[in-house]
């Protein structure tokens, strides 16, 4: 099990350098959670 951003903060995923738009960081991905299962036959 995996949580991403738990307290679901805004912060910068990135920074473009020499951006002429105004816009020079892209926000990184909010709050996300992933869970996985691993099943393995015994022989």
């Amino acid at each position: 099990m995996r949580i991403d951003n738990l307290g679901n903060r805004r912060y910068a995923g990135s920074v473009i350098v020499n951006e002429g738009n105004g816009r020079f960081f892209e926000p990184a991905a909010g709050r996300s959670v992933f869970v996985g299962v691993d099943v393995r036959a015994r022989r």
